[in-house]
C-alpha cells in the first residue's frame, strides 16, 4: 500500500471503507510506487489495492478486479497548467480530457 503520507485523501477513504466492513488488515509494506507494488504481487508476496490507472501495467501474475466501492465513493483529480503552455500536444490533451469528463470516462 501506498504510504499514508503520500496521499491522505486516499488513505483516510480506504481505511474508513475497511474500517466500516470490519476489516483489519495487516500491512507489511508502505510504497510509493504502484510499479514496485505490482511487481512484488507479480512475485507472489501477497495482494494490493491500487488504482484503476495501474492496470494498464501487464504482469504476467496480475490479475486487476474491479471493487463496487458503492454510490458516493469518489476521488478527486484534479489537472492543472502554465498559462502560456504553448506546447501543441497541450490543446489536444486538454479537450480530450474535456470531452472524457463531459461524455463520461469510457463511453
Amino acid at each position: 500500500m501506498h504510504p499514508p503520507a503520500a496521499s491522505p485523501p486516499f488513505n483516510e477513504l480506504l481505511t474508513g471503507m475497511l474500517r466500516s466492513a470490519r476489516v483489519a488488515p495487516e500491512y507489511v509494506q508502505w510504497l510509493g510506487s504502484s510499479l514496485t507494488i505490482l511487481a512484488l504481487v507479480n512475485a507472489g508476496m501477497g495482494l494490493a489495492l491500487v488504482p484503476r490507472c495501474a492496470s494498464s501495467v501487464v504482469f504476467k501474475n496480475v490479475v486487476f478486479r474491479d471493487i463496487d466501492l458503492g454510490e458516493g465513493v469518489q476521488s478527486e483529480l484534479h489537472l492543472i497548467w502554465r498559462e502560456n503552455n504553448d506546447n501543441p500536444a497541450f490543446a489536444m490533451l486538454l479537450e480530450a480530457i474535456r470531452t472524457a469528463v463531459t461524455e463520461g470516462w469510457g463511453a
